[in-house]
């Protein structure tokens, strides 16, 4: 397996903040149904994690695999942040 490289600060940013935006965007269509703004924030969003991916990769299959890296990325980043406040709460 190839060694992964590092992203830069900028990219897992945007990658958390997309993914959050799609969580966000979901929720709401689960909760509320189906409408066009929701819809709109969920594209832009794909859009935004998706764009960084198709420009450093090649071939379908890297993409695919570098867009859910991506999401999962996002979400990994989010999960620290909130368990690292929650920390910071209880310590002393």
């Amino acid at each position: 397996m190839a060694v992964r490289k590092e992203r830069s600060l900028k990219i897992k940013t945007l990658n958390s903040v997309c993914a959050s935006v799609l969580i966000g965007a979901l929720l709401y269509i689960v909760i509320m149904g189906f409408e066009v703004v929701a819809l709109g924030v969920m594209g832009i969003a794909l859009a935004s994690i998706t764009t960084p991916a198709i420009v450093s990769s090649e071939g379908v299959l890297k993409v695919l695999l570098e867009i859910v890296i991506s999401i999962a990325e996002g979400i990994m980043t989010i999960v620290a942040v909130v368990v690292g406040a929650i920390a910071s709460l209880f310590s002393v």
